[in-house]
């Protein structure tokens, strides 16, 4: 059996993962999953520096931001990182080819199949496929969990309860046009 180490954001939008279920995925394929459900990047950070040593691949359950959380001591560790996207947009799996159905992701992970990715670092931060300045930060820092949960990508474009993504203020009302 091949060793992995699991990590799921339980906040992220599809992360209600039965723990059970997925360890049974990963020993269809011949792997033995370490499943950890951390509650803070903090506690993502330390499980990886704790127990990534010895392990075929530590495995991220999230999104663009739980991955973003790992890079560091997953780089650190020396292993290669898995993905399962469970995230809102799941940009970096989309675009490596990842499939979203759990199984799928599963079987891509345990087969080894890798893909070089450049990292950049901003501010000391690591990340991996997206940095934001300016509006893209705006919409990232005024998005609410919930309307990530409810409404998926769209609530990037304005799904925020009638608030603007960008400034978190509410949307000014138009009136109808009057007729001469």
């Amino acid at each position: 059996m091949k060793d992995v180490l699991v990590l799921i954001n339980r906040r992220a939008r599809k992360g209600a993962v039965d723990p059970d279920a997925l360890a049974r995925a990963f020993r269809r394929r011949g792997g033995r999953a370490h499943i950890h459900f951390p509650e803070s990047p903090e506690r993502v950070r330390e499980i990886i520096s704790a127990q990534a040593q010895g392990v075929r691949a530590v495995v991220i359950g999230g999104g663009d931001g739980s991955l973003n959380a790992a890079v560091e001591p997953v780089i650190a560790a020396g292993v290669p990182m898995g993905i399962l996207p469970l995230g809102t947009a799941n940009d970096l799996a989309r675009t490596l080819g990842i499939p979203t159905d759990l199984d799928s992701a599963v079987a891509i992970v345990m087969r080894g199949h890798a893909h070089r990715v450049d990292v950049g670092r901003v501010n000391g931060n690591l990340f991996l496929n997206a940095a934001h300045l300016g509006l893209g930060s705006r919409i990232a820092a005024n998005l609410r969990l919930r309307a990530k949960s409810t409404w998926g990508v769209p609530a990037y474009v304005g799904g925020s309860g009638g608030r603007c993504a960008a400034t978190g203020r509410s949307a000014p009302r138009s009136s109808p046009a009057r007729r001469a």
